[in-house]
């Protein structure tokens, strides 16, 4: 059960992680920045906040099931 959870919590920081761009260079950053509307920005910061309130519980509850 913790190796599930840790699975489901990793999977989605690194969904999360693809989502902000964080892997990018300096120039493709600044491209996307430049290209998306004001609409696709915060669309973007949804997703990956509805992301991180997915993963932070699972995440928890694996650390939390590792200690017992």
């Amino acid at each position: 059960m913790v190796i599930f959870l840790l699975g489901i919590g990793l999977v989605a920081v690194i969904i999360r992680v693809l989502f902000r761009g964080v892997l990018l260079s300096g120039p493709e950053h600044r491209v996307n920045f430049y290209t998306e509307t004001k609409e696709d920005h915060h669309r973007r910061g949804s997703v990956m906040t509805m992301i991180g309130i997915f993963a932070l519980p699972t995440l928890v509850a694996a650390a939390f099931l590792l200690l017992l």
